[in-house]
């Protein structure tokens, strides 16, 4: 009976937003962000992302990551719809293997710099569950790991910098 009514009144739009500082200046974070060859280490899930379309990130551009094992797609696709140089870096899942029961997946990363000279990356994902069981899904149990991996992934990220 309480599946129901999770299932009933949760809503079908998800967001959250993981926040991590960084010892470093802005500059080197954005660097580190867009530098899509080394997202393996520090984005626990992903192998190799490659831009499919150009040499050079952009808005419109299509990013194809290649996850890790435990995925069960080879690859998922993201369009890249905000791109502005040291502040956002925002990308939608589109294409080719998009989750069939999460639509409208998008990541985006701020950036912002502190009085201290130190920067602080905020990582937001937000999606829409498509389906009765997937809300369900969703609110035991997805919602809450993906907020945890999100959270593991920035503090990678500032460990990978701060190490340099």
């Amino acid at each position: 009976m309480i599946l129901v009514v999770i299932g009933i009144l949760a809503p079908k739009n998800t967001y959250f937003t993981k926040t991590q500082i960084i010892k470093s200046p802005i500059s080197v974070v954005w660097r580190k962000i867009i530098d899509i060859e080394n997202y393996p280490t520090w984005q626990s899930s992903v192998k190799m992302v490659v831009l499919k379309n150009g040499s050079y990130l952009s808005e419109g551009k299509i990013l194809r990551f290649y996850m890790a094992e435990y995925d069960t797609a080879i690859y998922h696709e993201a369009e890249i719809t905000k791109y502005e140089d040291d502040k956002t870096f925002t990308y939608a899942r589109t294409g080719a293997n998009e989750n069939p029961l999460l639509k409208e997946y998008q990541t985006s990363y701020s950036l912002k710099r502190l009085l201290d000279g130190t920067t602080e990356i905020s990582v937001t994902v937000s999606y829409r569950t498509v389906g009765f069981i997937t809300k369900i899904y969703n609110q035991i149990f997805l919602r809450g790991k993906l907020g945890a991996h999100s959270e593991r992934n920035l503090a990678l990220l500032r460990d990978s910098i701060e190490k340099m």
